[in-house]
């Protein structure tokens, strides 16, 4: 599953629900926010099993991924080729286990041959109320 939101331009906005329901307008996004060499503004991914397996929990209570997290570090690598400053990127998962995964990856394809890591790799509740570019 791979939802997507198109690229809307430079009247794109940025609203919040209120209690009663609506939407309030927070502020305006220039075309300069959105995402170089990506079609869309944001991702939500979800890979297909990788090498006969999908999601899985090692231990129990601990969930992780392997073909998710291979392909989100790839995306990783990139941004970095095109251009984007690593500490302006965040990587948000569900789960610790995903989140260790993720790490263990990156030290392997990225550290290893001298890319960096990104500024962020956080589970969900990690992320609440946080901002990055």
């Amino acid at each position: 599953m791979l939802n997507l939101v198109p690229k809307v331009g430079a009247d794109l906005s940025l609203f919040k629900i209120n209690v009663s329901g609506q939407r309030v307008k927070l502020r305006e996004i220039n075309e300069q926010h959105c995402n170089p060499g990506f079609q869309h503004i944001w991702q939500c991914v979800d890979v297909s099993d990788y090498e006969g397996k999908g999601e899985d929990e090692p231990l129990p209570d601990v969930f992780n991924n392997l073909g998710e997290a291979e392909y989100i570090v790839s995306v990783f690598q990139y941004m970095i080729i095109l251009g984007y400053k690593p500490q302006h990127i965040s990587i948000i998962t569900p789960f610790n286990g995903q989140k260790h995964l993720i790490v263990d990856i990156m030290r392997k394809r990225c550290m290893d041959i001298g890319l960096p890591m990104p500024g962020q790799i956080l589970t969900f509740d990690a992320a609440q109320g946080m901002q990055n570019e």
